[in-house]
């Protein structure tokens, strides 16, 4: 939970959906009114920016 604070709300939103309620990404951009290929960036880039607080060289 405290990896998630360095996402935007949006994003925090998203990844508790997905991968804490198990949401599936058309569940989830119908709820927030966006295209579920824009769930999968939401998800793709709050997944690299965790990934670089872990090993900033990446």
């Amino acid at each position: 939970m405290d990896l998630l604070q360095n996402l935007s709300e949006e994003d925090q939103l998203i990844f508790l959906k997905y991968y804490y309620y198990q949401d599936t990404p058309s569940e989830i951009a119908k709820e927030l009114t966006m295209d579920v290929t824009q769930v999968y960036n939401h998800l793709s880039r709050g997944r690299k920016k965790i990934k670089e607080l872990f090993d900033p060289d990446v």
